[in-house]
């Protein structure tokens, strides 16, 4: 628990770095993540990722939908954008936080952050929940959400 901003921070900045390239993740999880022998965090598979403008062949088409899958990624038209990696990465950090699932409910799709968030100091709690909006348009970017760390770091 103590390390959630330093996961947060990691994997921020490393998304940062591949959305500035306009390159996507699209199934980012635990699984996804390792840690290297000096501890430092590290993206370890990219199998699914995207350039974003760039033409999908058809066994490229369907990306996994899991639990960290943003919602924009279960519509009859998915939309994949770099707003569904920080998606992913809010879920990751939920469950890192909490130690359970972030389930969604079944009628509205979405995740109960508060439930998932209790005890966390309340400017994580609001990051968090700004990382799993149901609305790609409401999450910070990755750089945006550095950025946001570093100031809550002093």
């Amino acid at each position: 628990r103590g390390g959630l901003k330093d996961v947060l921070q990691e994997v921020s900045s490393v998304l940062d770095y591949l959305h500035r390239d306009l390159i996507v993740v699209g199934d980012l999880s635990p699984e996804s993540l390792g840690v290297t022998e000096r501890g430092r965090l590290i993206l370890c598979e990219l199998g699914c990722a995207r350039t974003l403008g760039g033409a999908i062949r058809g066994d490229e088409a369907a990306l996994p939908q899991t639990r960290y899958s943003a919602p924009e990624l279960f519509r009859d038209n998915p939309v994949l954008g770099t707003p569904s990696d920080l998606y992913s990465l809010g879920v990751i950090a939920l469950e890192c936080w909490s130690g359970r699932p972030a389930v969604r409910n079944r009628s509205s799709g979405l995740i109960d952050v508060a439930a998932l968030t209790e005890g966390l100091p309340e400017h994580l709690a609001d990051i968090l929940e700004a990382l799993v909006s149901p609305r790609p348009e409401r999450r910070p970017t990755a750089a945006e959400l550095h950025a946001r760390l570093q100031g809550a770091l002093t």
